[in-house]
């Protein structure tokens, strides 16, 4: 029986939460009675100790076979970064809809950014090479020549926008962590709530009209964040080329203040026309279709703000 027991604790995982609750019965009892006596005692030991076990493991340094100590992220840790200890109203835990700090690396989204780059540049082409209303009904639906020279430096600009994008949702994610860390948690919950996520749980609750009147609200705040970021990323680029017109021109300066000056209003509006528009539209769409509707809705309302202004 004693060498059965010793073969048991060489179980790493579970031999500090067994031996502890088996001592007192080796205490007890100096020899087990049968080998088979060992192992149920053993077995009901491990079946006790698991909850004890698994929290070891996942929240305390741990040995391995060589005794070195190492750290195990388990997924209750990674939890805690996402999700919070209050409940909503509804029931639900707050900042369930936090996305990871560097999720906008992974390889899908940074595919799904660099379409998004290269759509954003290619767009001003196309518009610049489609024939206005006046043009000949014999006419192309495109001028080739004018796409190909408005396309000249693609791949430049395609990849500037793509920094800029990624520019963009990385300091999101800097001011989301700081909403988590200095506002009160329900507040943090709203600013980082997913739009087309919250469309689909209201619209449960309150059906697709009740969602969508409820759907302002959220989308107001969920999206603020994200314009922000998009605002104050402009402002960078506004400030590094009134910089550069500067060194090279210093004569001028008071004509490159008055462009930076004149470019910043106008993304003030803009983006003040796009942020109301896609509330908006996010708003609508969740009347049609909550979810992807939402996503549509909010993207068509974005675009018309920056069009109109």
């Amino acid at each position: 029986g004693g060498i059965v027991f010793k073969r048991a604790c060489k179980h790493r995982s579970v031999i500090r939460p067994v031996t502890r609750d088996i001592s007192s019965v080796v205490l007890a009892r100096p020899l087990f009675a049968s080998g088979a006596e060992a192992l149920a005692l053993f077995e009901l030991s491990h079946r006790t100790a698991q909850p004890n076990a698994a929290r070891h493991r996942g929240s305390m340094w741990s040995s391995g076979a060589s005794s070195a100590l190492r750290r195990t992220v388990t997924t209750d840790e990674r939890r805690k970064f996402f999700e919070s200890v209050e409940l909503s109203p509804t029931g639900r835990r707050l900042l369930t809809d936090r996305r990871a700090p560097f999720e906008h690396f992974y390889l899908k989204n940074l595919l799904l950014s660099a379409c998004h780059a290269a759509a954003f540049t290619a767009a001003p082409a196309l518009a610049a090479a489609t024939p206005g209303p006046e043009a000949d009904d014999e006419d192309e639906l495109l001028d080739w020549d004018k796409l190909a020279e408005e396309l000249k430096d693609f791949k430049q600009r395609a990849l500037a926008m793509l920094i800029r994008v990624l520019g963009c949702t990385s300091l999101k994610r800097v001011l989301e962590a700081a909403c988590v860390r200095h506002c009160a948690t329900p507040t943090a919950d709203a600013l980082l709530k997913d739009a087309a996520k919250s469309a689909v749980r209201k619209a449960a609750r309150h059906g697709r009209l009740g969602a969508g009147r409820r759907m302002v609200e959220t989308a107001a705040l969920s999206s603020g964040l994200g314009y922000l970021s998009n605002w104050l990323v402009e402002e960078a680029c506004f400030g590094a080329q009134y910089i550069r017109e500067r060194r090279r021109d210093p004569s001028a300066e008071a004509a490159h203040r008055r462009k930076w000056k004149r470019q910043s209003a106008n993304a003030v509006l803009g983006y003040g026309a796009a942020y109301a528009l896609a509330t908006v539209g996010m708003a609508l769409g969740t009347v049609v279709k909550p979810g992807w509707g939402t996503i549509v809705g909010g993207a068509a309302g974005d675009l018309v703000g920056i069009l109109l202004l």
